[in-house]
């Protein structure tokens, strides 16, 4: 009886920690803003993309912009997680969606799956001083990630590896806690 109840907490504690792991992950859209210098953007992350196709980025700019000061968007290409310098960015223009609510956008190509775009959002003057700039919150540029369809015969087994991963890690944590309390001898992991 023992051994079933052992079963069913494990499987119920694999449930839930591979639920909190997924609403954790950091693979999601977030909402994020940040106020600099009169300027204040707002924009919904798209840490996600699929890939050979147009990513589109929509954000909103509210502060006194003219013709003379326009935002603009910095753009790297890379293949790993390292943060390319910034002399590394190209500029893309923010295209402006609805000047009433201060929406701009912007498209860029993503490549082949496995690589990513590092970018952040500026604001210049005419003699390209930087009067705002639009990072996350640990001052890394945000990204996108180029993901590709992966076929249901890789993606089932990888599923099934990681169930029992945690499953086996959680089975062995209920045993442990028995051992632990001193009510059953260490060998008794060894069964199951």
């Amino acid at each position: 009886m023992i051994k079933i109840v052992r079963i069913v907490g494990a499987i119920l504690l694999t449930a839930v920690l591979l639920v909190i792991a997924s609403r954790a992950s950091r693979g999601k859209p977030e909402f994020v803003s940040h106020a600099e210098n009169g300027y204040l953007f707002e924009m919904t992350t798209l840490p996600k993309f699929a890939e050979n196709s147009r990513a589109r980025i929509n954000l909103r700019i509210t502060g006194p912009l003219t013709e003379e000061i326009q935002p603009s968007l910095r753009y790297a290409r890379s293949e790993k997680d390292d943060l390319i310098n910034l002399t590394g960015y190209r500029v893309h223009p923010l295209i402006l969606a609805d000047s009433t609510s201060g929406s701009y956008f912007a498209e860029l190509s993503t490549a082949a799956r496995g690589g990513r775009i590092q970018y952040y959002v500026e604001i210049v003057d005419q003699d390209q001083k930087q009067l705002a700039s639009f990072w996350q919150e640990n001052g890394k540029p945000f990204f996108i990630k180029y993901f590709g369809d992966v076929p249901r015969i890789v993606l089932l087994p990888h599923i099934a590896f990681m169930f029992a991963t945690v499953f086996c890690v959680a089975m062995a944590s209920l045993c442990a806690l028995s051992v632990i309390k001193g009510s059953e001898p260490p060998t008794t992991m060894l069964k199951y």
